[in-house]
């Protein structure tokens, strides 16, 4: 429901929110810290050598500094291994391969009637 009317512009105050500047680096990364927090985790428990107490406030640190620590791991990757692949992934496919082979615009399916028979 809030994503159609978000969609419809008729989300109000929850729509600006959602489109704020804040999300775009976030929802970049958000795959990377999917796959390294695994990681994260596991070389934190790891280097554990004793038993295992719950506490509250424990978990709770334990979650921001693996939360702080795989989004700092997915920004070194994103910037390391991301960027450069999807800048040399621009300059073997640019954006219009028609004005790149120097045919001006390739017209659309959907603008069939510009195309010559």
């Amino acid at each position: 429901m809030v994503t159609i009317l978000c969609v419809t512009h008729h989300g109000g105050y929850v729509n600006k929110f959602l489109t704020m500047w804040l999300w775009e680096p976030l929802g970049k990364l958000t795959y990377g810290v999917y796959l390294v927090h695994p990681i994260v985790i596991r070389a934190y428990y790891y280097q554990k050598v004793q038993l295992f107490h719950f506490n509250v406030f424990e978990q709770i640190m334990v979650f921001i500094a693996v939360t702080i620590l795989s989004y700092t791991v997915a920004t070194i990757l994103h910037i390391v291994v991301e960027l450069p692949f999807a800048n040399l992934t621009k300059l073997i496919y640019p954006a219009n391969r028609g004005e790149a082979m120097g045919m001006g615009t390739v017209p659309r399916s959907s603008e069939w009637w510009l195309i010559s028979a």
